[in-house]
């Protein structure tokens, strides 16, 4: 018995001995950055302007950008662990897609499972109009998938392959698709209905699968009318949860759904969480553009003084930021964070792990 015992503990020891112990995640305060730029030309003296509009990942090795790109070749960018590159969805470039696109949000599931969406552009009519499109990749090749008719599609949630959301441009339609088709909702301004209602989604509620987003209403010329809304959709009502004209008070820039559920706005002002239906200030700033993270006990925050970490406790700043106000955007995992911002001719893409 006693030469058992004794055989178990070497067994033991030994499997404690050539077991790696758990590596925990970097401090964000400890990570290297480094820059990319997604940019190029089409020929020596082409014109040249790459804005990405979005930034998402499945994990660090395969993280996408898209966009707009002056010469309709650049809308999409993908990062493989270790360089950006193009990827080719012109039919020019040997692509399916043979319109004019631009791209406003990312999303998927899968490697094999993932979507973009954004506008095309027709001038059939003898005007520049935009209107929706959504693209989808196999595993093998992006191609497009039909859609409700609309004026293009501003932002989107995606909760499940049965379950995705788009919030439209201009026309304040809601698209939905159910794992086997698109339907669309049209949301009524409820104030002034002539004017322009673009829809920027916020997330849905674990519980009640409610769906949160905000509405800007607004007239198209200069000095024109502004009002905004943020609105609790559920399956046969809808409630105001809040309103304002002109400047908000919970940011309204940029917003982000926790995996516990709870919803982040960001803007001028600094951070907001929506507790209870009430909007409370989560960090103090003059503005941050944009927010993203993991849980509720990892988020990243970029606004004009800094790179912002929240660990649950605090928000710290873990780096200085030197880009740009243009068109910025964070996108997370537990251990790299990529932001994309431009100057108007070129996305820069800072990267921190």
């Amino acid at each position: 018995m006693p030469a058992l015992v004794f055989c178990l503990l070497a067994v033991t020891s030994c499997k404690n001995a050539l077991t790696p112990p758990e590596l925990q995640p970097k401090d964000p305060n400890r990570y290297t950055w480094t820059i990319d730029t997604l940019s190029f030309q089409t020929s020596p003296n082409g014109f040249e302007q790459v804005i990405m509009m979005d930034i998402w990942g499945l994990n660090d090795t395969l993280v996408y950008a898209v966009g707009h790109d002056a010469n309709i070749l650049g809308t999409m960018w993908k990062y493989d662990g270790k360089k950006w590159e193009r990827v080719h969805l012109m039919r020019s470039e040997g692509g399916p897609i043979d319109k004019l696109i631009e791209l406003y949000g990312v999303r998927g599931f899968a490697a094999n499972d993932l979507y973009a969406f954004g506008i095309h552009s027709s001038n059939y009519t003898g005007h520049f109009l935009p209107f929706t499109v959504g693209i989808h990749f196999d595993g093998t090749q992006w191609h497009e998938i039909p859609m409700p008719k609309g004026q293009g599609i501003k932002s989107v949630v995606a909760v499940s392959p049965s379950n995705i959301y788009c919030g439209g441009w201009y026309d304040g339609q809601i698209y939905h698709y159910n794992g086997s088709q698109w339907s669309a909702d049209t949301i009524k301004a409820r104030h002034h209905p002539e004017l322009y209602i673009d829809v920027s989604l916020m997330g849905i509620s674990p519980n009640t699968q409610d769906l949160y987003f905000q509405t800007e209403q607004l007239q198209n010329i200069a000095g024109g009318f502004y009002y905004t809304e943020i609105i609790q959709k559920g399956y046969n009502q809808s409630a105001m949860l809040d309103s304002a004209y002109n400047d908000v008070p919970w940011g309204g820039d940029s917003f982000w759904q926790s995996k516990e559920g709870t919803m982040y706005s960001c803007g001028v002002g600094g951070v907001f969480r929506l507790v209870n239906g009430k909007w409370t200030t989560s960090l103090s700033s003059s503005r941050i553009f944009s927010i993203f993270g993991t849980s509720d006990q990892h988020i990243f925050a970029v606004g004009t003084s800094g790179i912002y970490f929240y660990d649950r406790i605090s928000w710290r700043i873990i780096s200085l930021y030197n880009g740009t106000t243009g068109s910025v955007h964070v996108w997370c995992s537990e251990t790299e964070v990529f932001i994309v911002y431009t100057d108007g001719r070129k996305t820069y893409v800072l990267h921190g792990k």
